[in-house]
Order: structure tokens, then C-alpha cells, then sequence
């Protein structure tokens, strides 16, 4: 896996907030359980899908992941698409908060 630098997590911070708001998100309702959001991994991290929009809702995801093993979820991945979606990769690391 590749690392993400904390430049790009800044991007990548600074994209899903203007993206959460947009009309028409892929995202899934806050109560869907992690398998209904598409994420497969274990306790040390998984990867999960976003479609053109719904980047808040993979990062949602990956952390509803990992916060049933205690610990907190970490981008270390993103495989963009030309449509606006793609594929993003986490860890799962450290103790929630």
C-alpha cells in the first residue's frame, strides 16, 4: 500500500467537506451497518468504495470499521476514477477516541 502524505490528507480533508454537502450523494444514512456501506477487511484495515460524490460516506465507513475493533481509521489509499468515484484503503490504527 501506498503511504498517504499529510499533504495529501489535507486535499483530501478539504475535498470531502465541500463534497458533503452536495445534493444527491452516494452517501449511505448514518444508521446503514458497515457491511451495508460496502467495506471489506478485518481489524487491521480494509478498503471500500465511493461512488461520484460520496467521499464522506467512505470515510464514514472506514472509520464505523475500525471503531468495532477500538481503533481509529487511517487513508492510506485512494484509486480515483475518471466518474468521480473510486476506491479508498485504511488502516486501522491506534485506539478510538
Amino acid at each position: 500500500m501506498r503511504i498517504v502524505t499529510a499533504a495529501m490528507l489535507s486535499m483530501l480533508a478539504a475535498g470531502s467537506a465541500g463534497l458533503a454537502g452536495c445534493a444527491g450523494s452516494a452517501d449511505p444514512a448514518p444508521s446503514a451497518s458497515v457491511a451495508d456501506q460496502g467495506v471489506s477487511g478485518d481489524g487491521r484495515g480494509g478498503k471500500t468504495h465511493y461512488g461520484p460524490g460520496g467521499m464522506s460516506g467512505a470515510m464514514d465507513a472506514a472509520t464505523a470499521h475500525c471503531r468495532q475493533f477500538g481503533k481509529k481509521a487511517l487513508v492510506t489509499q485512494m484509486q480515483p476514477a475518471p466518474d468521480g468515484s473510486g476506491d479508498l484503503g485504511f488502516e486501522c490504527r491506534g485506539k478510538a477516541s
